[in-house]
């Protein structure tokens, strides 16, 4: 067979590694971003004058936990699981 043809470029690694960097990091801020605005729409769940019971608060807490977490427990920045919004 024949040999591969050269790269026309040769790219360093450290280049590749900045890169990866730079995009992870892209993505950790807009999950930051899409979990606040999901923090601020259920603000009003943990309010006390909350038309919720206290089942309902409690999942909606439990929630508002795993949104706080998600940064620090996110596997895949780019298709991060989010918690199940309760009903």
């Amino acid at each position: 067979g024949n040999p591969l043809p050269e790269p026309l470029i040769e790219i360093p690694d450290q280049f590749t590694i900045e890169q990866t960097d730079i995009t992870q990091d892209h993505y950790m801020s807009l999950l930051r971003e899409k979990r606040n605005q999901l923090l601020k729409d259920s603000d009003f769940s943990q309010l006390a004058d909350a038309p919720l019971s206290t089942e309902q608060k409690s999942n909606w807490s439990a929630y508002r936990l795993a949104l706080r977490d998600l940064p620090q427990n996110v596997v895949d920045v780019i298709n991060p699981i989010w918690p199940a919004k309760p009903s």
